[in-house]
């Protein structure tokens, strides 16, 4: 699954561009940009492992930076939040150089990071935060465009992978002419997986998409991840099955499976008026017909008798 996703990884995961918030694999916030590698790094226990992050100034003023190691808390549908101190597993093995450099407008340049992978870490992925920061020259200047880098390093072996699912907003009867859900995924394992998923909508009024895909993500111990789904009926108007399959790694040769389905009727509230309508008209109809019947008939005037010559 791991070798199947290949660069797609990390489409999925989300570094912090100020405290908190989102990167990729290329970021920036203002005069700041900072890119790192896109895929995890294999990595041995008890190794050693040497990265590079590139810091650019794209600004155009000079600009002089500081970087150091981050913790990274991992919470819901990929978010990340940097902490104010490094990751106590790999703190005292983390080494930067430099930690501190000034650019020149448009200029360019890279950091090693060198990391003592310890000796008794469990295969998994481990999620290393790097934050990039101007250097504060006085009272009156904050650090407002901080950049962030998520780097995840790949120890390789058995995990431990489950993965449960269910769907959320997804009621049996939707009083629209579209719905929105979500199917939740939760990783009840005690490693990181990787997951994709696909939704089929079969019924009548066609759908509107009739597949959903969702590109692959990661999803570490304990997190949940939520899979939009979104169809619409062009008649307001249908009776729908849904089926989602997740799909997951449980080793790098194989690969486990969960299925969702819900059978959903569609209606339009507008569509509840049709019937109160129809019986409207066809009583208008018969009123109107037995009226024509009730009435006299029109007495036709004698004709003048024609004169005698």
């Amino acid at each position: 699954m791991r070798t199947a996703f290949g660069g797609l990884l990390f489409v999925a995961l989300l570094a912090a561009a100020c405290l908190g918030g989102p990167v990729s694999a290329w970021a920036a916030s203002s005069d700041l940009a900072v890119s790192y590698p896109p895929d995890p790094i294999p990595v041995k226990p008890g190794a050693q492992t040497t990265f590079t992050l590139r810091v650019a100034d794209v600004g155009k003023d000079p600009l002089s930076v500081t970087i150091s190691a981050r913790q990274v808390k991992l919470s819901a549908n990929g978010q990340t939040q940097f902490m104010d101190a490094p990751d106590a597993v790999f703190a005292g093995g983390t080494h930067i150089s430099p930690e501190q450099m000034r650019l020149k407008a448009r200029q360019a340049r890279e950091v090693t990071i060198t990391v003592d992978v310890p000796a008794g870490l469990r295969p998994n992925d481990y999620f290393l935060g790097f934050l990039v920061s101007p250097v504060v020259t006085g009272p009156a200047l904050r650090a407002v465009n901080q950049v962030g880098a998520l780097v995840v390093l790949d120890v390789a072996g058995a995990r431990e992978t489950n993965l449960a699912a269910s769907y959320v907003d997804l009621p049996s009867v939707v009083w629209s002419s579209s719905v929105s859900a979500y199917a939740r995924a939760r990783n009840t394992g005690v490693s990181t997986l990787q997951f994709a998923s696909t939704t089929l909508v079969t019924g009548r009024v066609a759908p509107r998409p009739a597949s959903i895909w969702e590109k692959p993500h990661l999803l570490p111990s304990g997190l949940t991840w939520d899979v939009p789904i979104h169809w619409s009926s062009w008649l307001g108007l249908g009776w729908y099955k849904v089926r989602t399959t997740l799909v997951y790694n449980v080793t790098p040769q194989r690969t486990g499976q969960v299925v969702l389905s819900r059978t959903v009727v569609v209606i339009y509230p507008a569509w509840l008026a049709l019937p109160a309508l129809i019986v409207a008209l066809v009583g208008f109809l018969v009123w109107r017909r037995g009226r024509k019947r009730r009435r006299p008939a029109r007495r036709r005037p004698k004709a003048a008798a024609a004169p005698t010559l």
